[in-house]
C-alpha cells in the first residue's frame, strides 16, 4: 500500500496545496481545508463545511465504490492502530458511512464536467448523424 494519511484531528490548513492522494479526517478540523488543492481527494467524518476553503474544493458524491474503498482503509488502520474512534465508526457502519462527505478540487470537477458534456455531445452527434435530413433539426441537442 502507498502510504495514506489518516488524521483523528488536525489544525489550520489541512491539504494545503495537495497535488495527489486520498487523504482521510476523522476527528476535529480548523479553517482553511484544502486552500491551494490542485488533485486527489479528501473524505471528511461529520459536518465541517465551515472550516473548507470552497474557492479550492466543492463536495463530490460518494459512490458504491468510494464507499467501499473508504470502509477498507479504515479497517486497514483500525487493525494496525487499534484505534477506540475508527473501530466506532465501524461498528455503526451503516450510520457512519453516511457522515462522511467527499471533497475534490473544483478544477478536476470542472475538468470532469467538460469532460462528460463533450462526450455527451459526441454522442448526440452519432445517434442523429445517421436521421434523413428532414428529422436532424429535431433530433438535435
Amino acid at each position: 500500500h502507498d502510504a495514506l494519511p489518516i488524521f483523528e484531528g488536525v489544525g489550520l490548513h489541512a491539504c494545503e496545496y495537495m497535488t495527489n492522494g486520498t487523504v482521510i479526517i476523522l476527528g476535529s478540523t480548523a479553517q482553511n481545508i484544502g486552500s491551494g488543492m490542485t488533485g486527489g481527494e479528501l473524505f471528511l467524518y461529520g459536518d465541517h463545511q465551515s472550516n473548507v476553503n470552497d474557492e479550492f474544493i466543492r463536495l463530490d458524491p460518494i459512490h458504491p465504490d468510494d464507499e467501499a474503498k473508504l470502509r477498507g482503509i479504515l479497517e486497514d488502520y483500525a487493525y494496525e492502530t487499534q484505534s477506540p474512534l475508527t473501530r466506532q465508526i465501524l461498528e455503526s457502519w451503516s450510520l457512519a458511512r453516511l457522515k462522511f462527505q467527499k471533497y475534490l478540487p473544483k478544477n478536476v470537477l470542472v475538468k470532469r464536467d467538460i469532460e462528460m458534456a463533450s462526450r455527451l455531445k459526441e454522442s448526440a452527434h452519432q445517434l442523429t448523424s445517421g436521421l434523413p435530413a428532414a428529422n436532424q433539426g429535431l433530433a438535435r441537442v
